[in-house]
């Protein structure tokens, strides 16, 4: 259930982070970065993307939330305690990433900085949220359903950018073990 003056998107948002990976935040001024894409479409599974830097190394991360979040939240609303004890099947993969990577050319240019926000509190509607830091700075954006809007093109480029980068890590460990909380 939605509690008072929290954004369905929002709401959803945390508890998708609240089953992914762990962020990794770079030492600050190290020249390294971490980027999060949290993709939250409106059928199909619910997917954080992360790609980082370590040393001289990238890595491309993901977790994939296997139960729809969002059918949970909007079907749960008098019954939600109940639905709290369901176990919420998450994936967690990584893998090497190449400097090539399409995100990673586009997040090294900087095209996170430029993201504008524009989050709509529907939830019939897709939501993306980024965080990324240069280990300098950092930005957190969110947009509803970017795809068809105009000046859009930046989110639309990472976004389609992710689906490619989510290619590379193998589908091999499954946490079973996590329960949803408020």
């Amino acid at each position: 259930m939605i509690e008072k003056n929290t954004s369905f998107p929002l709401l959803l948002e945390q508890r998708v982070s609240k089953l992914s990976a762990n962020i990794n935040l770079p030492e600050p001024q190290s020249g390294e970065f971490f980027f999060r894409l949290v993709r939250l479409p409106v059928e199909g599974v619910e997917t954080v993307v992360d790609v980082y830097s370590r040393g001289y190394r990238l890595f491309i991360r993901l977790s994939r939330i296997l139960s729809s979040l969002r059918k949970l939240e909007i079907d749960s609303d008098a019954d939600y305690e109940k639905h709290c004890f369901n176990r919420v099947p998450v994936e967690i993969s990584v893998v090497p990433c190449d400097p090539t990577e399409p995100i990673v050319r586009e997040i090294r240019r900087g095209s996170p900085f430029d993201l504008e926000s524009r989050l709509l509190d529907e939830p019939e509607e897709a939501h993306y949220f980024v965080f990324h830091t240069d280990s300098k700075d950092c930005v957190a954006r969110a947009i509803s359903s970017p795809h068809g809007s105009g000046g859009c093109e930046l989110w639309t480029r990472l976004i389609c950018y992710s689906y490619g980068a989510e290619q590379n890590p193998p589908r091999r460990f499954f946490r079973r073990d996590l329960l949803v909380s408020q």
